[in-house]
């Protein structure tokens, strides 16, 4: 069964806060227009390394089944793992035929960071992936372009995220661990596969409850992590793609 979501997500409903004034012209703009179904693909990873959870998963997991103003969202939890992660996320893309794939990574900057490009290189840190694979440089897709960009609105997903205080910024560079490795799969199959689909890749920081020696704001709630991801996605299918 569909589970709903709020027409508009908590973090842009509190009266009061920024963005305020921005948010009522979006929802008038709703209650104005029909949508047609649009269908989204979450992605995130299960825990790795010292970490005992990872939100990009959990927030994945809690999106999945739920819709939000006609977008029907499907979460998954893909492996950290360099031979094991493309197949159910490819398989997911070709069952589904998303109109959007919105990949999510748990990355070490303080706050959200909107990854701008992916590049055709894998690269573990010492000790490896969750199977002790170790990558050094090799390509993703041999033969495959250097690099690719997002085709998500970047500059205005961060706009709307500063507007309702979740520090974000874009970024030039998603590292070369597998949140780069599932942008760069996800990019190249949408394109030697011509689909229609855009794509691309959030990070946010690990949950506050991990990092207890960064509890000077640099953690996230699972909560928070929940709210920017039902809010990009929520411009996505209001302002964006209609």
């Amino acid at each position: 069964s569909i589970r709903p979501v709020h027409a508009i997500p908590s973090s842009l409903a509190v009266a009061g806060r920024p963005g305020e004034e921005f948010n009522i012209v979006i929802y008038a703009s709703v209650k104005s227009r029909r949508f047609s179904l649009m269908k989204v693909l979450v992605t995130g990873f299960e825990p790795f390394g010292p970490w005992q959870r990872n939100p990009s998963g959990e927030t994945a997991r809690h999106l999945d089944g739920a819709t939000i103003v006609d977008a029907e969202i499907t979460g998954i939890v893909l492996p950290v793992s360099f031979q094991r992660a493309a197949a159910p996320l490819i398989a997911a893309i070709d069952e589904l035929h998303p109109d959007v794939v919105l990949n999510l990574g748990q990355g070490g900057a303080v706050g959200v960071r909107v990854e701008r490009n992916a590049v055709n290189r894998c690269r573990a840190p010492e000790g490896g992936d969750n199977d002790r694979y170790e990558p050094q440089g090799e390509a993703i897709a041999t033969g495959g372009p250097e690099n690719y960009q997002s085709t998500l609105p970047v500059t205005e997903i961060v706009e709307l995220l500063n507007n309702v205080k979740f520090n974000a910024a874009p970024s030039d560079f998603a590292g070369e661990f597998l949140c780069n490795y599932v942008m760069y799969t996800t990019l190249h199959h949408i394109a030697t596969q011509q689909l229609p689909t855009r794509a691309g890749l959030i990070h946010a920081s690990p949950l506050r409850e991990e990092v207890p020696d960064l509890t000077n704001g640099k953690g996230m709630r699972l909560k928070k992590w929940i709210d920017f991801a039902e809010s990009v996605l929520y411009l996505l299918r209001t302002s964006i793609m209609v």
